[in-house]
Parts: structure tokens; sequence; C-alpha cells
């Protein structure tokens, strides 16, 4: 079932909403967050392990499928989201709920735990960005001036493969990371997206220290799922988290980072959610 999103209450200056697909018919909630270039219609996958028992509240990001927002590079407002999700949860009775975050939609549900810890029974992340801020990631959108060459490089993707094949050159990056950032640049639409996502996003970066207190506190269970072959988010990228949180389970699955919402599904298909 496809739905509008709610706008919230303080939106005047920065209005925006969320598109949200349902799937499953139970009375528990889970609020997933889709990666880059998706829409909430993935998790579809996870229709069949939930039916039933929960309830799939798949949400587009800003500036993918069906969501909107009215930003000029001024990031996410984290009190606008909030604000957004309270009135949410009031609209469709929900209580508690249980955070599946993918890729860059990890961003998302790491704040959504640090909103409402109280009512988070679980966090699934499968292959987490956010976790440690990337060092290109940071000097692509730290400044205003940094923002700027950005937009340069994606406003002229010739100059962007040329600087990449350097990288990879001087092993700066892993050949495979090189391959998949180039293969991004064919599209103007998915070259704006890549600069609206990466720039906008940028405030939702998080204290991973002071996250994992909140979730040691409320002892939120965390279950990472990993590729064996992904070279967009490795093992290293979550290491933070697995230090500084108590309750977590890593699984690693021998897939590459396409493929892993639907062998996440497979995995709880077999083995139980």
């Amino acid at each position: 079932m496809l739905i509008s999103g709610v706008k919230q209450k303080r939106s005047d200056s920065n209005p925006f909403k969320l598109h949200v697909s349902r799937f499953g018919n139970g009375d528990q909630a889970i609020l997933a967050f889709h990666g880059f270039g998706q829409e909430g219609s993935v998790y579809r996958e996870f229709e069949k392990i939930v039916d039933g028992t929960f309830q799939i509240h798949a949400f587009d990001l800003p500036f993918h499928g069906k969501s909107s927002m009215n930003l000029v590079e001024t990031g996410v407002n984290k009190e606008l989201l909030k604000d957004f999700f309270e009135a949410y949860f009031k609209l469709n009775g929900i209580s508690s709920f249980i955070l599946v975050g993918y890729s860059i939609g990890a961003k998302f549900t790491l704040n959504l735990v640090n909103f409402f810890p109280d009512k988070v029974n679980r966090l699934i992340l499968i292959a987490p960005d956010g976790l440690r801020i990337n060092f290109w990631y940071r000097l692509a959108t730290g400044t205003s001036i940094s923002r700027r060459i950005f937009r340069f490089f994606m406003e002229h993707p010739g100059l962007f493969v040329k600087f990449t094949d350097l990288l990879a050159f001087l092993k700066l990056i892993h050949p495979s990371v090189g391959r998949f950032a180039k293969s991004q640049m064919s599209d103007k639409q998915n070259r704006q997206l890549i600069y609206d996502s990466w720039v906008n996003y940028r405030t939702l970066n998080i204290d991973i220290h002071q996250l994992g207190k909140v979730i040691d506190l409320y002892q939120i269970p965390v279950e990472i799922f990993l590729g064996e072959k992904d070279r967009v988010i490795s093992t290293d990228a979550v290491k933070p988290l697995i230090r500084e949180f108590h309750h977590i389970k890593v699984h690693v699955l021998p897939v590459g980072h396409s493929r892993l919402i639907e062998d996440t599904a497979a995995y709880y298909k077999r083995e139980g959610f």
C-alpha cells in the first residue's frame, strides 16, 4: 500500500514529506530505510518473512522516489525530521518499532535511535553508512568551498573520472570502489542525486560514542549484516560500532553491496526473524 508522508507541524521554513510503502498486515511496526538510488519498495523482499506479525513502513529517502525536500544545501534539519516521525507515529498509532537501515539509509535509522530510544525494540543495519565518516565524504561536503568543488566535479564527470583513476593508481582507493564511483557518473540525473544526497545528509552524522551509550542504556539489540565481497561498506567501516555496542551480532554474507537486502531477507527466511 502506498501512502503520502506526513508534513510536520513546524515546516513552514523548510517543508518536506517522505513517501512510504507499506507491506504486511501485522500490528508490530518495522521502519525501513533504503540505500542510494533506491526506493522503499526494495523492502518488499521482507514481506514474506513478516506478514501476519509485522507491518513494514518503508520510506523513500529525501530526493528519492516520491519523497521531496525543499533544501538548498542546508542539510536535513534534525528537529524537523524528529517532528515528522512524532506526527507519523501519532497518526498511525505506533508506540514501538524495529528499525532497518541499508547503506546510506542507516543514517536515518541511527538518528531515530537517538530521537526515540525508548521506542526502539531492535536495530538492524545492513552495510551501514555513517558509522565512520569517510575521509572523501568529509572532504567533499565539509565546507562551502569543498561543496562548490564537489558540484564542479558533478557537472564535469570527465574530470571526475580522471581524478578517480588517479586515486586508484596511487592506491588511495580500491580499484573496485573507483569503478563503482565511475559507474554512477554517466547519467546527469544520477549525478544530481549524488550531490543532493551527500550534501544534505551531512547533517545526519552522529556521535558513535554517544549513540553506543544510548543503545547500552536502553539495551537495544543490534544486528549488522555485511557483504564479504562488499567494497562500498567494508568491515573496517563498522569497527567503531562493534567497539561501542555491547548488544550486537554481526553476520557476514557471501555477497557484494547490491545484493545485501535480498540476502538479508533470505537469511531471516532461513533462520527466522
